[in-house]
């Protein structure tokens, strides 16, 4: 199994921030806690900040605001009562087009409408997978581990069971907890749909697989926040 303190986010990065606080970081570890005593279920929370490729949307932006600035300038530079140069007007709009890209790139928002959504829907899929795999979740001993990811840049989550409970619980019932926890997530109170997701996902759990004798606590109840 992994190391446990590898795997616990212990502060917010400045990134998730505008999400996520120290205290709604405890609240969903305590949250991961209490629903893990009533079931056999092991459940993983994790936060990443974009799941998608982004790298398109600077040459995009670069064409997009060139073309602006070559259309726009020398409209402009007409008004003025000096005479401008062409080659002066060139190099201004590659610097305004560069500079542009430069800022709006940054922007989560800008690349998440530069992003097709059929391209961020495949990409939250395979990352979810991979964090699956990544955090172990699969090793638990009665393949009972779960993973609920919220990707930030294409707004979206995904919840992913292991074996044992995918084939005995309907898609229906990740469904819900999805819808659970982006409701709250786009008011931009992340903690509490996570914890409300975590606490509906502990009542679909726990009349299927109650808490075994021993309840081993065997992954990281913390949220786990990755780039």
């Amino acid at each position: 199994m992994p190391n446990k303190e590898t795997l616990a986010a212990t502060t917010v990065p400045a990134w998730a921030k505008y999400l996520l606080d120290d205290e709604g970081l405890e609240r969903i570890h305590v949250a991961v806690a209490k629903v893990e005593k009533h079931t056999s279920a092991e459940i993983v929370p994790m936060l990443v900040s974009n799941s998608s490729t982004t790298g398109h949307v600077p040459w995009i932006l670069f064409l997009v605001l060139l073309m602006f600035t070559w259309t726009v300038l020398p409209r402009l530079m007409m008004l003025t009562p000096f005479d401008v140069p062409f080659w002066l007007v060139d190099i201004v709009a590659v610097a305004i087009a560069v500079g542009g890209t430069w800022v709006l790139s940054r922007s989560a928002r800008i690349r998440h409408l530069l992003t097709p959504r059929f391209d961020q829907l495949l990409s939250v899929e395979r990352r979810a997978l991979l964090e699956f795999h990544l955090a172990r979740i699969r090793e638990t001993e009665q393949r009972t581990g779960i993973l609920i990811m919220a990707s930030s840049l294409e707004r979206r989550a995904i919840v992913i069971a292991d074996k044992t409970i995918d084939e005995r619980l309907p898609k229906a019932t990740w469904d819900n907890v999805i819808a659970i926890l982006l409701e709250k997530t786009k008011a931009g109170n992340f903690a509490d749909g996570m914890v409300a997701a975590l606490e509906a996902l502990g009542a679909h759990l726990e009349p299927v697989f109650p808490p075994a004798h021993d309840n081993k606590d065997e992954l990281e109840n913390g949220l786990i926040i990755k780039l």
